[in-house]
């Protein structure tokens, strides 16, 4: 993953400040040749000036670019069940230090531009381990009974990483604290697990292909997302190492079984 160049927060506020300057002295100066510019043109300079402004640092090229295993219609994508329910590893707020560590990596985001919200650290910390997309009322009444016999092993998993994904809307950035590389293929295999629930319970299974994360903010594309990925990936950001013995599905807990041969 290649990384752009480090830069401090108040570098870029100053940055942005001088290109906002000069944008407006430029446009102001169009302005004053209003006489012999067409009113088109002058606001066209402008547009251009402040789309550059824009661009220079609400870079995204670094993010994950799908959102969820899910379509965005059942019927269209074929599929006769319109149920979509997602499988969660509660974070909050049972793991007090992960929280303080998300606590300061919040506080960082919003110092570095807007943010359109951010997840409540106190009660809303959590990893989707698995998106179960389009099935009928009858296909997850058989996935919730499988999956409430299923015996599987708690995993560790280490959030040691920092990422993003943009949203389909096309509108939206995520910003995340992310497990390992090891951590994710434990996830996967895990995911990997529950598909074999889904399969034995006679219902269709679509494939986990996103990665696992913890999600801490939403942006736009203003933002200078790239830069603030970067800096937690340079600061080795690390949000600990959990244990997850138990996952929540709408508001049944299915916890770990112990497996017998």
């Amino acid at each position: 993953m290649k990384k752009r160049p480090k830069q401090s927060l108040t570098n870029i506020a100053s940055l942005r400040r001088s290109i906002f300057l000069r944008a407006f002295a430029l446009t102001r100066c169009a302005l004053k040749r209003g006489a012999s510019l067409p009113l088109k043109e002058i606001m066209l300079r402008a547009l251009v000036l402040l789309t550059f402004l824009s661009s220079v640092f609400s870079s995204t090229e670094i993010c994950e670019k799908i959102d969820g295993d899910c379509p965005e219609s059942c019927q269209d994508a074929g599929f006769e069940g319109s149920e979509n329910f997602n499988a969660l590893f509660k974070i909050s707020p049972t793991h007090p230090s992960t929280m303080l560590e998300a606590y300061k990596a919040e506080k960082y985001i919003k110092a570095a531009g807007d943010v359109s919200s951010t997840d409540n650290v106190a009660f809303g910390l959590h990893t989707s381990v698995y998106y179960f997309c389009c099935y009928t009322t009858t296909e997850k009444k058989a996935i919730i009974e499988g999956l409430s016999k299923w015996e599987w092993d708690p995993i560790s998993i280490s959030y040691d990483s920092f990422g993003c994904n943009l949203d389909h809307d096309g509108k939206t950035v995520y910003l995340h604290g992310m497990p390992s590389d090891e951590g994710q293929s434990t996830f996967f295999d895990f995911a990997r697990g529950v598909e074999k629930v889904i399969a034995d319970a006679g219902a269709h299974v679509e494939e986990r292909k996103t990665l696992f994360h913890m999600t801490l903010a939403r942006v736009d594309h203003n933002f200078p997302t790239d830069d603030v990925v970067n800096h937690f990936l340079e600061e080795s950001a690390d949000f600990g190492t959990l244990t997850m013995d138990k996952f929540v599905i709408d508001y049944k807990t299915f916890r770990a079984k112990a497996k017998y041969d």
